[in-house]
């Protein structure tokens, strides 16, 4: 449970919270479980604090500190983390529903299994995020840094990854059912036995070769780079 001193500051006043955190960084704060649902938290100076299992559903936290915080389990239903730094934080399956992303520092985060349907994510910062069966259906991720992020297993059913940067990206056994990738680049991306159909969207993709098997084995060409036409090609055979 949260510490009781830790939750009644940060829900009194953040600029007051603030002080007191800069002033005592040896302390580690504990907010377990704690609920802070609507809390108005824009700014505040979370980093590395214990947020396992806290409820945060519609609550403030634009522009927020949540650098190496631990989200293990913690419900984000509609919460705004516009602009928030969440660098290096651990998300194990937190649920993000219908939160606002856009524009977080979410690089280098641990988020296995985390849930994010219906997420606005556009021009987050994921790269290298562990995403490994992350469920990202429905997700807004135009203008997100998804270089050499892991998406093994994820879903991605109707996610728009519009124009978006997933070279070097693991895709292997994602779920991409719809999907939009029109203008996005997969050069070096690992697609083996992911899931796509006629409803995947790949027009206009940049990719100058994928990688067919796991731990970038397979190399498709196995030199140079797709002729125009050889990329819609390989599509049937990395997902069967």
């Amino acid at each position: 449970m949260a510490n009781a001193k830790h939750l009644t500051l940060l829900k009194q006043n953040i600029d007051l919270w603030n002080r007191w955190r800069k002033s005592h960084r040896e302390i580690q704060v504990d907010l377990t479980s704690a609920n802070l649902t609507g809390a108005i938290l824009r700014g505040a100076d979370l980093l590395g604090v214990d947020l396992a299992g806290a409820n945060l559903r519609e609550a403030d936290l634009g522009g927020a500190s949540l650098i190496g915080a631990d989200l293990t389990g913690a419900y984000l239903r509609g919460t705004k983390l516009k602009d928030a730094d969440l660098g290096g934080a651990y998300l194990k399956d937190a649920k993000f529903i219908a939160a606002d992303l856009s524009g977080a520092e979410l690089s280098g985060t641990y988020m296995v299994g985390a849930y994010l349907i219906g997420s606005n994510l556009k021009e987050a910062y994921l790269t290298g995020t562990d995403l490994r069966g992350a469920n990202l259906g429905q997700v807004n991720l135009v203008g997100a840094h998804l270089k050499g992020v892991d998406l093994e297993g994820a879903n991605l059913r109707d996610a728009n990854l519009m124009g978006v940067d997933l070279s070097d990206a693991n895709l292997v056994r994602s779920h991409a059912i719809g999907t939009n990738f029109i203008q996005a680049t997969l050069t070096g991306a690992c697609i083996e036995g992911w899931e796509i159909n006629e409803t995947t969207k790949f027009d206009r993709v940049l990719c100058d070769y994928v990688y067919l098997h796991k731990d970038r084995k397979g190399r498709f060409p196995p030199s140079g780079f797709f002729k125009n036409g050889d990329f819609p090609k390989i599509l049937v055979r990395s997902s069967s």
